[in-house]
């Protein structure tokens, strides 16, 4: 999974301004009454707050609190709290916004910090909750977006879903892409494809122009298996632009995956001259030539890859190819090489013996399919090609 979900919730600071001291306190967002202890203290902290002096802030507002205790107001706690969140304290920001909050409920910053530090302290289901109670008063798509992120980290999937769902639907066209993202990657993670696929056909028209939203459908194809489609998308997506290497790769995949061999070939082929050292993309077009009936493009594919890094798996195809094209002499040479590598592979032997009698080598092909048809799986065809040795009455050296 991509690193598809990103949560970002800033603290709101509110600045004093030394006027604010004789205005209404319902410029603040709530109708509680300032009195003068209240209003001085705020005026002292003012310049700290300005200078960035938090720590000395936060004491001066700590003591007033011991000091008057009756002289409630939801500014101290406030901004005691972004104090606290400022230094990283954020049980004690977390305890002074929830009385803040107790007094002032219609402030969507306190909603908001209270509901950024709940998920710094990983209480998701708070934060959930207070980033929600700031969206309904603020209808700030963005905190509506981190709400549903955290119903998500609570674990509260089915709502976290509806809620993406019904926020995309409001977004339309506007939607950012890490919205999009962000729900088929909870698709995808939590068993709900299908859902995520209906949702996604019917936004279609939305979303047509959008490169993202094509490797999405693709993607949701690809995981019901539902391969054609997914191939169907995806080209869209690459249509749009010069796809990404990774992009290429799954297309060429899934163009193998449906039996469309050499029009994987063509895509493998580019991916091999941005990177002609990869072994699985050669072992991956090897493999599209020879669905694709192109014996000849996979031998010489074969040989390039021998020549980047020889291994057995390529000796085999190299012998399989030249028995396939008829080039007899090639096969008995690669699988008289592969007999000493492998010597309790039957087939080896079958091959060689097979490949030397079409040569007219009698003697050699008796050894590789004597040899062969000690082996279960090979010893049918190998005692056939005995018996017609036999039948010919050739004469053939002995066994060493």
């Amino acid at each position: 999974m991509v690193k598809w979900i990103i949560f970002s919730c800033r603290f709101v600071l509110v600045v004093v301004l030394s006027t604010m001291l004789a205005c209404p306190v319902a410029a603040a967002d709530c109708d509680q009454e300032t009195s003068l202890r209240v209003a001085r203290i705020l005026h002292q902290i003012h310049p700290d707050l300005e200078a960035g002096r938090d720590q000395q802030a936060l004491t001066a507002l700590e003591e007033f609190v011991r000091q008057y205790p009756q002289e409630r107001h939801y500014l101290l706690d406030y901004y005691r709290g972004n104090l606290n969140a400022g230094m990283k304290r954020h049980k004690e920001a977390l305890a002074a916004y929830g009385s803040a909050l107790e007094l002032c409920d219609t402030m969507p910053a306190l909603w908001q910090n209270h509901g950024a530090v709940a998920w710094d302290l990983e209480r998701y289901d708070v934060a959930a909750d207070s980033l929600m109670q700031a969206y309904k008063l603020q209808r700030d798509d963005d905190l509506f977006f981190n709400a549903t992120v955290a119903l998500l980290y609570a674990g509260r999937i089915q709502q976290a879903v509806s809620q993406f769902e019904e926020l995309i639907a409001r977004r339309a066209e506007k939607t950012p892409d890490q919205w999009l993202e962000t729900y088929a990657g909870l698709a995808f993670t939590h068993d709900m494809v299908s859902r995520s696929l209906v949702k996604l056909e019917q936004w279609k028209p939305i979303f047509v122009d959008r490169p993202l939203y094509w490797r999405l459908l693709s993607m949701s194809y690809l995981q019901q298996k539902n391969y054609e489609k997914a191939v169907a998308a995806l080209k869209v997506h690459v249509s749009f632009a010069e796809p990404a290497p990774a992009d290429k790769r799954l297309l060429a995949d899934l163009l193998l995956q449906i039996e469309l061999p050499l029009q994987a070939a063509p895509v493998y082929e580019e991916l091999l001259r941005e990177g002609p050292d990869d072994m699985q993309l050669y072992q991956q077009l090897i493999i599209s030539y020879r669905l694709g009936h192109k014996p000849e493009a996979a031998l010489d594919a074969i040989d390039r890859a021998l020549k980047v890094k020889p291994d057995r798996q390529l000796l085999h195809s190299r012998a399989e190819v030249s028995f396939e094209l008829g080039r007899y002499a090639e096969a008995v040479d690669f699988f008289s090489q592969l007999v000493k590598e492998e010597p309790e592979n039957g087939r080896n032997y079958l091959y060689q013996g097979y490949s030397a009698l079409r040569l007219g080598r009698t003697d050699l092909a008796r050894q590789a399919l004597t040899r062969a048809a000690r082996f279960s799986d090979q010893r049918r065809q190998a005692d056939s090609l005995l018996a017609y040795l036999d039948a010919a009455g050739q004469e053939v050296s002995s066994l060493p």
